[in-house]
């Protein structure tokens, strides 16, 4: 679907301005999609852990 040069060029703004909002969905995306879709019982594991490792630290800086 075509959009309207004045549509085309607020989009690359937005995007120019929100590079790390956009950078972060993506991350979280693939995260999501590796852990219900692709990631084995071991893996799955390991990122448990690595969610274990960010709540200690999380926690510890309260």
């Amino acid at each position: 679907m075509m959009v309207s040069p004045a549509q085309a060029r607020a989009a690359r703004k937005w995007n120019a301005e929100h590079r790390e909002v956009m950078s972060k969905s993506a991350a979280k995306s693939s995260a999501k999609r590796f852990i219900l879709k692709l990631a084995d019982e071991d893996e799955l594991k390991e990122v448990q852990q690595w969610l274990a490792q960010r709540k200690d630290v999380d926690s510890g800086a309260k």
